[in-house]
């Protein structure tokens, strides 16, 4: 499968629906690679040998801590063993077939070597196209253990002179793309908060509350500000007004 137009736990929910084995994620060259220019370490591109890494849990429908659905997981000193019950639910919600991401090298030498299709583009013109099935034949292992571990969010307030408050937020795990995402809006937090922080000093209280949060886990699921926002569901509707990602 190619990578884009839509999120990757889409695409590998209905290979799933559709009975496939397992799926293979790449990036074409022609979006991000050679194609397009020099590749890094000389340029910005993605090199052949690379592969985006990301979660396909089923954000699209059910975001944050797959184990309570609709509710927010325990504290870290509340955390128990994980009833059967919530792991075999979290299961279902889950993929159930391997899913790993591979490098545009390894998509061209697979799909050399696949028998091809007469199909139809958007534009209606028929056009021969690598779909399969064989005479390649590919041997997927993924080593993936299942952990729990905890994540930690990071809530700053400044309280204002009524009641309520804006909330601007950003998440503070990494991607693959490092700087990229998400530290260009964690500095940028960090920024408003240190010009926030001499204003107060100076004197300066705000008409209404002003909160800023560091999400964990966003990059497994959304869970962090998922799991804090339906800790905080009854507050959050009475008392906020607006939230800034």
């Amino acid at each position: 499968m190619r990578y884009g137009r839509s999120y990757r736990g889409d695409k590998v929910r209905l290979a799933q629906e559709a009975g496939c084995a397992g799926v293979l994620l790449f990036t074409p060259s022609r979006d991000n690679g050679a194609e397009r220019g020099e590749v890094w370490p000389e340029g910005p591109w993605m090199p052949g040998h690379e592969a985006q890494r990301g979660a396909t849990g089923p954000m699209t429908f059910g975001p944050g801590d797959p184990l309570t659905p609709g509710f927010a997981s325990p504290s870290v000193d509340q955390a128990g063993p994980v009833h059967a019950g919530r792991l075999e639910q979290a299961q279902s919600r889950l993929p159930s077939i391997p899913v790993l991401p591979i490098g545009a090298n390894e998509a061209a030498a697979i799909l050399e070597r696949m028998n091809t299709r007469r199909v139809r583009d958007s534009d209606g013109q028929v056009k021969s196209v690598r779909l399969g099935p064989g005479p390649v034949a590919v041997s997927l292992e993924i080593d993936a253990p299942r952990e729990r571990r905890p994540i930690y969010n990071l809530i700053a307030r400044l309280p204002g002179r009524r009641p309520g408050f804006v909330l601007a937020g950003n998440h503070r795990d990494a991607w693959v793309r490092g700087a990229q995402d998400a530290a260009s809006g964690t500095v940028s937090l960090l920024r408003a908060a240190q010009h926030l922080g001499e204003r107060v000093r100076a004197g300066w209280t705000p008409e209404y509350g002003i909160a800023i949060g560091f999400w964990d886990g966003e990059e497994t699921g959304l869970i962090g500000s998922t799991e804090w926002g339906e800790a905080n569901a009854s507050g959050l509707k009475r008392d906020c007004f607006a939230y800034i990602n």
